[in-house]
């Protein structure tokens, strides 16, 4: 392969490519990596916190529950 081979070889490269070698600004599989791990941390934690959420709420009402469940038994062994 001799110059001529090269240069008509270079002539299917993008030129985007070329600026992108001349800066340096390739970015590597690991940067792609952090990037969509970060977006799924974003995504996850609002699930994360309307679970929460629904779990104490849930809580709340079965401890509301056991309240009333517990003054009704009260009031009826009164009236026994």
């Amino acid at each position: 392969m001799n110059g001529k081979d090269i240069f008509l070889g270079l002539k299917y490269v993008g030129d985007d490519l070329i600026e992108k070698a001349e800066y340096g600004e390739f970015h590597t599989k690991a940067e792609k990596t952090e990037k969509k791990a970060n977006t799924r941390k974003l995504i996850r934690r609002p699930f994360l916190v309307a679970a929460i959420i629904a779990m104490m709420l849930l809580l709340v009402g079965l401890y509301k529950m056991t309240v009333i469940l517990i003054a009704s038994i009260y009031i009826l062994e009164i009236r026994s």
